[in-house]
């Protein structure tokens, strides 16, 4: 009797054990069944937790890369254009990575390195998914980010207001005073408003004829919301891609010029009154204009104490990136030496605003990638900011990632947009979605 007992629990005991031994491998086929879902989740994820705290977003993009790693099949052919393309993203990380070797500051040289990891990530992941897989949902992903842009659009109102509130203070709905998280800038805040302005306004027109009324109408307020914050963050280089985003739509959509056109009559109106009458707005523009020597920081002489606007400063800056870049021009100083090398360059042209009581990197992408690895990586920095239009598909994608392209080189004019933590996102996600993705015929 205890022997068959014996022999039954064993038995017992082998099919629970295979059971368990079952599992993994039925959680597995579930997961390869439902990859187009799982992909199209994180590239929400992805994008929208951007703007939540940073670690979060970090957390989700190293998901992303684990699940792809794991469970999604991978296809390369050096062939094709998207991995051609993807090979260049990769490109562009993997000369910051080389610039660690000859670097002296290797402490930030490794931030630099681990803050820039999505623009090796996400064109990885996005450039290796099976055709069957990477015609994801972009419509589910474009509908995400709208709303996420919304909520922190609103939300930085709701801040601006508590602050006016407590502070009686109006200064306090502009530029970084509405920004809760401090590593939001207004040139990335600004450039998410747009982008989310661009995917509206393309599927508006893309789709008139048959887009109900509620809509469109839906799609004309949120349009003109994210216009007014634009112009409450106050980034002139954003303002005026928006204007080009206008004239892009003026080429695209013939038929409906008359509408476009009406459009922008009314946000010049709305802007210059804006430039007349907002104080943080008006100083912006009128810095920008102002090219007197009064507006110019005369380097070789101290003129610490004086108080100077964006340009000036920018200005004076890129003097002294230059004098950094002539001494080292080939490779450049290495990953973490770019401000470091930038700071000593201010101190020895008297530019002791910048050296000695704050803190700067040259507010000019290009500049900077030269500064960290030399002509070699400016030349693979503008190289693979001009994918896009190697492009040929005429997709309504392709020709978004165009117009993002051209907005995103114009903003790395006056802004490091690739040393900032959002906008490093907002270009690795974007640029990837709209490069290395093969669209769905009907994305409304």
């Amino acid at each position: 009797m205890e022997t068959i007992f014996n022999n039954k629990h064993i038995i017992y005991l082998a099919i629970d054990q295979a059971k368990i031994a079952k599992r993994p491998i039925v959680m597995t086929k579930i997961l390869y069944r439902n990859n187009e879902k799982i992909i199209t989740f994180f590239s929400i994820a992805s994008i929208c937790s951007a703007f939540s705290l940073t670690i979060i977003n970090s957390i989700t993009v190293i998901l992303f890369f684990v699940y792809w790693l794991l469970f999604v099949d991978k296809e390369f052919s050096k062939n094709t254009f998207r991995s051609k393309a993807m090979l260049l993203y990769i490109l562009l990380y993997s000369v910051l990575v080389v610039g660690l070797f000859y670097t002296s500051n290797l402490t930030e040289g490794f931030r630099k390195i681990q803050q820039q990891s999505p623009l090796l990530i996400l064109p990885l992941i996005f450039g290796t998914l099976p055709s069957k897989y990477v015609r994801i949902n972009f419509s589910a992903i474009a509908k995400a980010f709208v709303i996420s842009v919304f909520l922190f659009m609103l939300f930085a109102l709701g801040y601006g207001l508590s602050n006016f509130y407590q502070s009686g203070d109006s200064d306090v709905f502009f530029a970084h005073s509405l920004l809760l998280f401090s590593d939001w800038q207004p040139v990335g805040a600004s450039l998410a408003a747009l982008v989310a302005i661009q995917i509206i306004g393309f599927n508006f027109f893309d789709n008139a004829a048959t887009l109900p009324r509620k809509k469109k109408l839906l799609s004309l307020l949120l349009i003109f919301f994210f216009f007014i914050l634009i112009l409450l963050l106050a980034n002139r280089t954003v303002v005026v891609c928006l204007f080009f985003t206008i004239a892009a739509f003026t080429l695209k959509f013939k038929s409906y010029r008359k509408s476009i056109l009406f459009f922008f009559l009314i946000t010049s109106l709305i802007t210059s009154a804006a430039a007349i009458y907002t104080p943080k707005f008006k100083s912006q523009v009128i810095d920008a204009l102002d090219f007197s020597p009064n507006n110019t920081i005369p380097l070789d002489t101290d003129s610490s104490l004086r108080g100077w606007g964006g340009k000036a400063i920018r200005i004076a800056l890129w003097k002294c990136s230059f004098d950094v870049i002539k001494a080292h021009p080939i490779i450049g100083v290495g990953t973490g030496d770019a401000m470091d090398s930038l700071s000593a360059a201010c101190e020895n042209r008297k530019f002791y605003f910048a050296s000695r009581y704050n803190k700067y990197n040259s507010h000019n992408q290009y500049l900077e990638n030269t500064l960290k690895t030399g002509i070699v990586g400016l030349l693979i920095l503008i190289t693979t900011f001009l994918i896009p239009f190697f492009k040929k598909d005429k997709s309504a994608v392709t020709y978004l990632g165009k117009i993002f392209a051209v907005c995103f080189i114009l903003c790395c004019v006056t802004d490091t947009m690739l040393d900032l933590n959002k906008t490093i996102i907002l270009y690795s996600f974007f640029s990837s979605i709209f490069t290395l993705y093969i669209p769905k015929e009907n994305w409304n």
